[in-house]
């Protein structure tokens, strides 16, 4: 059997980058992510806040399909929810975390915004928007920006 040293070197070639497959590095890949924080009046339950935040997914997506919409946790008791398996870092879209903390009235915000391969969806815009929503959505003395 004969080999022509092209042949050979393709598949020698073919065999020494096999192994690695698709991977671009041996990091962990992250999705993008940004954060706000905004305060809310002292009568505002964390039901309210969380009713909110789920209305200003609802009013984001209609312009901006890449928003989840789709609540994979809500704790009313503990002041939490989620959005999109916002735990995951390999998700498309848009989605997002809000922690209510009624002791202090704040309102912690974190989103996630991945396309293909991780490429950041616009997440400092897309908090911009969510903040906004939910100031909108609060009773009119809340939403004041913190720091």
């Amino acid at each position: 059997m004969r080999f022509h040293s092209g042949k050979l070197c393709i598949v020698v070639l073919f065999l020494s980058i096999a192994p690695t497959g698709c991977s671009m590095n041996g990091l962990p890949m992250k999705a993008p992510s940004a954060s706000s924080s905004i305060e809310a009046p002292p009568e505002v339950s964390a039901d309210a806040v969380l009713s909110c935040a789920e209305k200003a997914v609802v009013r984001l997506e209609k312009t901006d399909e890449q928003w989840d919409l789709r609540v994979t946790r809500k704790d009313i008791r503990s002041g939490i929810l989620e959005t999109g398996n916002f735990a995951e870092e390999n998700e498309s879209g848009f989605r997002v975390k809000v922690t209510f903390d009624p002791d202090t009235h704040r309102i912690d915000i974190v989103l996630k915004g991945a396309g293909a391969y991780f490429v950041d969806l616009g997440v400092d815009s897309a908090i911009d928007a969510f903040s906004a929503a939910m100031r909108e959505c609060l009773p009119r003395s809340a939403g004041t920006p913190l720091g």
